[in-house]
């Protein structure tokens, strides 16, 4: 349970992160995409699915290489 919990936290923080520095600031991307109408919808999608797609696999792999536990493990990463 405790494995899971971790698990949980470091996944709900990098969804934090990407929905709120991502979307939150993405007023550009947003413009970009409305302005080609209902083409535009595709085009996000296809954008979602294949970015976060990648930042994910090497979020993972990162987490597995650094054998990293938990969220606070991955941020002691960056302040040490």
């Amino acid at each position: 349970m405790r494995n899971i919990r971790n698990v949980l936290s470091v996944v709900c923080g990098y969804v934090a992160a990407v929905i709120g520095a991502g979307f939150a600031s993405g007023q550009e991307i947003i413009s970009f995409f409305v302005k080609y109408g209902k083409y535009s919808i595709i085009g996000v999608l296809l954008f979602v699915r294949y970015f976060f797609g990648v930042c994910v696999c090497g979020f993972i792999g990162m987490c597995r290489k650094k054998n990293i536990e938990t969220y606070s493990d991955y941020l002691n990463i960056f302040w040490i």
